[in-house]
């Protein structure tokens, strides 16, 4: 499940990013590529590639930030972007998850979005209605 490819050990990231890029890490199909808390003057925000062909990753995490199944999901974006080179021999689309709020706010925010993704991950109705079935149910 996942993707094993980080470049940049958790150890040297911002802590307030480490549980959502983990989450976003864990999820099929995304790689998260670049990431920053704002330090409280600017929005969070992570930057992240979806495999060609995989994208049940990318549909949890839309379904989690989606206002209708979250309660801050209309302080966070999903929006596409381009880069100018290659990254891993990948097309050079990039998705970025962003917060409007700063700081704190955002802090706290990121890490409901981590619960409201392992909500959904472990939901039977919306495992089973989309196919999505991540976890082992043993």
């Amino acid at each position: 499940m996942g993707n094993s490819m980080a470049v940049i050990p958790y150890s040297d990231f911002d802590p307030e990013v480490v549980p959502l890029c983990k989450k976003l890490n864990s999820l099929p199909g995304l790689l998260t590529v670049s990431s920053c808390c704002g330090h409280g003057e600017n929005p969070f925000s992570i930057l992240f590639q979806v495999d060609k062909g995989e994208q049940k990753g990318l549909f949890i995490l839309s379904r989690s930030v989606n206002r209708r199944y979250w309660e801050f999901g209309d302080r966070w974006i999903i929006y596409l972007d381009v880069l100018d080179t290659f990254y891993q021999k990948r097309l050079p689309i990039i998705y970025c998850l962003e917060s409007i709020d700063k700081g704190e706010e955002s802090y706290k925010q990121s890490i409901s979005l981590v619960e409201n993704i392992d909500y959904h991950l472990h939901h039977r109705n919306f495992i089973e209605g989309f196919e999505v079935n991540l976890i082992d149910n043993k």
